[in-house]
């Protein structure tokens, strides 16, 4: 049996990852999930594991509002927010101004408005 550490070289780990990675995606969509989960089942194989096996299941996730982004900010006695975090990343490279990237969000928290005295 081939050993997967053997076969996983780095230049086949830094393929992959820039395969997995060269565009935004978020989990459980379903158009770039199946090309990502085939791609993953095709490597393995290659690699020599056998009986690569995919299986669907339902899972319960959280999506941001891409038009309402979560922010934090510190509101003043008389209502004025200052300290207002990013809502948005900045951009820093420009493969990363794509209308796919995700807005920062902290998926499963409730929305509210805490405070503090």
């Amino acid at each position: 049996m081939i050993s997967f550490l053997f076969v996983a070289t780095y230049l086949s780990t830094e393929k992959s990852y820039r395969y997995l990675t060269k565009k935004p995606h978020i989990a459980g969509e379903d158009e770039d999930e199946v090309s990502l989960v085939n791609y993953i089942k095709t490597q393995w194989t290659e690699f020599g594991i056998e009986n690569v096996v995919v299986r669907s299941y339902k899972v319960l996730l959280s999506y941001p509002k891409q038009n309402d982004s979560n922010y934090v900010s510190v509101v003043l006695k008389n209502g004025t927010e200052v300290d207002i975090s990013q809502k948005k990343e900045l951009v820093i490279d420009e493969e990363q101004n794509n209308p796919n990237v995700v807005n920062p969000y902290n998926a499963y928290s409730a929305a509210g408005d805490p405070e503090v005295r």
